[in-house]
């Protein structure tokens, strides 16, 4: 299966995925606090253009384990995923700051 991501892109995305974001099946979360999350994890270096081209690497990585939803924030729906959550920040890890 080919991969539309560059390598280095690839990597660091599934670096957040294995390090910032667990399975919780209740939980939501929009993607704009997802891309918040993971430009923090890249030293506030965006390595996507907007939140729409991040979401669809996201979802292509993160595969089955969630699914696209609209999440209510501050009274308005916007695009979010459904079945995963931020893990709790790691106060000792100065890998990324969330």
């Amino acid at each position: 299966m080919t991969n539309s991501l560059p390598e280095d892109e690839n990597f660091v995305l599934y670096d957040f995925i294995d390090n910032l974001i667990t399975d919780e099946p209740a939980s939501r979360i929009s993607t704009a606090e997802l891309y918040a999350a993971f430009t923090a994890f890249c030293g506030g270096y965006p390595l996507y253009e907007s939140d729409r081209k991040f979401s669809e690497a996201f979802a292509r990585a993160i595969g089955g384990r969630a699914s696209k939803c609209r999440v209510l924030v501050n009274g308005k729906s916007v695009n979010g995923y459904r079945g995963i959550r931020l893990k709790p920040a790691n106060p000792q890890d100065n890998s990324c700051i969330l």
